[in-house]
């Protein structure tokens, strides 16, 4: 049998579906044949196992055989039948023994086939196309795993030329969209700075010269920048004041027509963010050191100068508006937020948010809440009023109002749940005045209800001025009003004055009490004497009680009737 083809190998692309490969050389046994797979770009390789995942048929047929797969070769990826023999020379010749055609045949085909053998292999290597070329043909393979380069002739790998390429690109001024032209000469460069113009090119301008630097800031104010990574601005060289140079970044514009631009705009995009840190458009961490006096200082000052004679709509120097659109939860939202601070200073006074007098404008409000529904003000212990002299502030609280439409309305409101053993006592209004010596106040007054300033033609069906309600009596013991004035005799004191001109004073089923009477003999209820206009106490004519009751004085209109043990005694008013 000759080897009568050159083929020692054969390479097909999988479809997904075939499991049947074709083998179009003569092999001795099946283990001769050497299939591997590798995927669509060829980078991973896999050597198959014979019997595991590919059986051989035909062994020893000049036409050659089939390599039938275990599963098919998925699609795009690629399959390669060599035949690879060992290196070796088997057939053995006996003195006196059989000198066979066939034998000798069989030994010839084995060298044909390792010349084959080493010849694909030699088809694989870099080689040059001809001995007179001075250059290697990779035939359009990669070469991969080159070691890193020593000499300026060795083979770059493209991680190397990567970066080599970046360094440079650090320290050079490039584009994304165009070609930059190359700086003129170094005598032309010379104490020049670089701009760039309306189409985006380079230009050179003289810093020294006003009229250049205003070109230049405003050939550049067109300009869309892209700053990608991270810019400083200035050095730790200590700064020396000196005239008006005080602002790092000044922008000075002169924008007319469209209106809708900022100073300073952040369009960053957080995406899989995994520190689980903050992110501030704007971070102030400004260091003061030394013991010279420090003024002030404010992260954000908003200077806005109006000189205009147009109107302007609203003007805020904090403005909150964020857009929520996402599937997550936002946990807390602030829209100005104020934590204690860090450290051991002495700090004598913190205000979270002061508000200086306001009063120039027709309406003055130093907190403004439009929500119908949002809480005014959360907080655990509210303190309203500065600890310091404040001969202006005349109110220390003052709720206004100009209700339009319907409903229930309350200047004040306190709302609590009370916890096992959370406070000793609740008190949802409580005033305390401590004066120094020689302080005068003619009138100290807790609480007051004034009704004045009431329109002619409107109408209040009652007023109140105060009210209290006791649900499912909670309490032990429930004091409606509780008056614990201590004075001493012989003063102008009173546990309840009642100056007002009403005929009424008291409409109520309740009686007089004392809580104690460690002074006594005392009345339990004392009247002042009667006046020319005024009487002592007053009897309106009624009808008898159906049973008499012990206590009671009843009036009639003709008669007296005091109920003594049950019976009741008459007193005729009549002469």
């Amino acid at each position: 049998m000759t080897v009568s083809t050159e083929i020692s190998s054969n390479e097909y692309t999988g479809n997904g579906v075939t499991t049947d490969f074709d083998y179009k050389f003569r092999i001795f046994k099946a283990s001769d044949l050497s299939v591997t797979t590798s995927d669509a770009d060829g980078d991973n390789v896999v050597m198959l196992r014979l019997g595991t995942d590919y059986t051989v048929t035909e062994v020893n047929k000049s036409a050659g055989g089939k390599v039938l797969l275990t599963r098919p070769l998925a699609d795009k990826h690629q399959i390669s039948i060599a035949r690879v023999i060992p290196i070796v020379q088997e057939t053995s010749f006996r003195n006196q023994g059989k000198f066979l055609a066939e034998t000798h045949e069989d030994a010839f085909d084995y060298l044909t086939m390792l010349m084959q053998r080493l010849w694909g292999s030699l088809s694989l290597f870099l080689k040059r196309p001809s001995i007179l070329a001075n250059w290697f043909d990779a035939k359009g393979y990669r070469i991969a795993n080159l070691g890193k380069p020593k000499s300026d002739s060795d083979a770059v790998d493209l991680g190397t030329l990567k970066d080599a390429l970046l360094a440079k690109e650090r320290r050079a001024l490039r584009v994304e969209d165009m070609d930059i032209l190359a700086f003129p000469k170094r005598n032309d460069r010379k104490n020049k700075a670089i701009g760039f113009d309306s189409f985006g090119l380079p230009y050179l301008f003289d810093p020294n010269d006003p009229s250049s630097i205003s070109d230049a800031v405003l050939k550049s104010s067109e300009m869309n920048h892209l700053i990608d990574g991270q810019l400083r601005i200035g050095t730790m060289t200590p700064v020396p004041g000196v005239g008006g140079e005080r602002d790092t970044i000044l922008l000075v514009r002169d924008i007319q027509g469209e209106s809708d631009r900022h100073g300073f705009r952040d369009e960053s995009v957080l995406s899989n963010i995994t520190d689980h840190g903050t992110y501030g458009t704007f971070d102030a961490a400004v260091i003061y050191r030394g013991d010279n006096f420090y003024g002030h200082n404010f992260s954000f000052q908003d200077r806005f100068r109006y000189q205009g004679s147009g109107g302007v709509k609203l003007h805020g120097g904090l403005l909150s508006a964020p857009n929520y659109s996402g599937t997550g939860v936002i946990y807390e939202r602030n829209g100005f937020k104020v934590q204690e601070y860090d450290g051991t200073s002495v700090v004598n006074t913190q205000i979270a948010i002061k508000i200086d007098a306001l009063d120039k404008a027709k309406s003055n409000y130093t907190l403004v809440s439009d929500s119908p529904k949002a809480s005014m003000l959360h907080t655990g212990v509210a303190i309203y009023g500065y600890p310091k002299k404040a001969p202006d502030f005349t109110e220390g609280l003052v709720y206004q109002g100009n209700w339009l439409v319907g409903g229930k309305q309350t200047g004040i409101r306190s709302e609590g749940s009370a916890n096992k053993a959370c406070f000793e006592s609740y008190k949802a209004f409580s005033a305390k005045l401590q004066t120094t010596p020689e302080a005068n106040v003619p009138d100290l007054i807790g609480y007051d209800v004034n009704t004045g300033g009431a329109a002619s033609n409107s109408s209040v069906s009652r007023v109140v001025g105060f009210n209290f309600t006791e649900y499912n009596q909670i309490a032990i013991s429930v004091r409606g009003i509780q008056l614990a004035v201590n004075a001493e005799d012989g003063k102008n004191n009173w546990q309840l004055f009642i100056a007002g001109t009403a005929p009424n004073w008291i409409n109520s089923r309740t009686g007089f009490g004392v809580d104690n009477e460690a002074r006594a003999p005392k009345a339990r209820v004392d009247i002042q004497g009667s006046t020319e206009t005024e009487a002592q106490l007053r009897l309106r004519a009624g009808t008898l009680t159906t049973t008499p009751l012990d206590g009671f004085i009843e009036f009639t209109g003709n008669n007296l009737y005091i109920t003594i043990k049950g019976v009741r005694k008459k007193f005729s008013l009549i002469d």
